[in-house]
């Protein structure tokens, strides 16, 4: 038996709400971050967890919020 999506689907890099998409995820990353998972724990029923990331070739740290 499948389960339904019950999530919203992200935006395309190429929307224009992508932007709109970003700012959402860094400010619940802050918000995680600062409560120690309080806030932004769980999301649509299910835990939250944090993973951070370095880019190859920018060595840039990053944090992608990621439903488990």
């Amino acid at each position: 038996m499948r389960m339904p999506n019950l999530l919203p689907p992200a935006p395309g890099s190429s929307s224009p709400l992508w932007w709109f998409w970003e700012r959402f995820t860094d400010l619940h990353t802050a918000a995680y971050k600062t409560s120690h998972g309080r806030i932004g724990g769980k999301a649509y029923g299910v835990p939250v967890a944090l993973v951070e990331s370095v880019g190859r070739k920018s060595g840039k740290s990053r944090t992608h919020p990621l439903l488990c």
